[in-house]
């Protein structure tokens, strides 16, 4: 695992061994940015409770704008994230989010125990980050929002499979949407065979679409 510069100048991780980038090369923040809060987050009714599950909370860049968004609009948020590999944190001081994003939100939710639920201060976000795996993964609560950010479907097939979907789909309370920085054929297939209701949106910049699943 290595540190990369993508083209936004914020910093990704490539995995050698899976030739796996965590982000796109075209910017790790803008792709963030674009599919999970622009796309994902804004296209929700607002409500007085938000709830979000994260599928790979990786280096922690999804989470951090998630949390700075919550604080910034005083939104109450519930936000969980599930990770079987959490990144090492003498990788995680080295990225330079420290300087593009919030540093004390980034360091707090590295900071923080796993599998134990914990509150920003002087704030209503509750933030729990949980290491497990997908499969094994049961919530004893509903999500208004899922961010579906796992490797690629041709470098980790399984987490892209029908039983990982229909196990998204049940996560997510009724209008609950799904959102992926991925657009392949078989996922969305696989997805409205669970039950989602598919669309194709604008993409992140150097891509031209990616995946919302609706929960109708």
């Amino acid at each position: 695992m290595k540190i990369v510069t993508t083209k936004d100048g914020s910093h990704s991780l490539y995995l050698e061994d899976m030739n796996e980038h965590y982000h796109s090369i075209h910017g790790a923040l803008q792709e963030a940015l674009h599919v999970f809060l622009k796309m994902g987050w804004d296209q929700l009714e607002p409500k007085e409770h938000l709830s979000i599950l994260e599928i790979g909370l990786g280096t922690g860049l999804n989470a951090t704008l998630a949390i700075e968004k919550a604080i910034n609009v005083a939104q109450r948020l519930t936000y969980h994230s599930i990770e079987k590999y959490p990144v090492p944190k003498d990788l995680i001081d080295q990225l330079n989010y420290n300087k593009l994003l919030p540093k004390a939100i980034y360091n707090w939710i590295h900071s923080v125990e796993w599998n134990t639920a914990v509150a920003y201060p002087n704030s209503e976000v509750e933030f729990l980050k949980i290491q497990t795996d997908i499969m094994s993964f049961n919530p004893q609560m509903k999500y208004d929002l899922i961010f579906f950010d796992a490797f690629a479907p041709n470098k980790q097939p399984e987490m892209w499979s029908a039983d990982v979907m229909q196990k998204m789909y049940n996560f997510l309370n009724e209008g609950g949407l799904l959102t992926t920085y991925c657009c392949q054929g078989e996922v969305k297939r696989t997805l409205k065979s669970v039950g989602f209701e598919v669309q194709k949106v604008q993409g992140p910049p150097g891509k031209r679409e990616m995946i919302n699943a609706w929960k109708k």
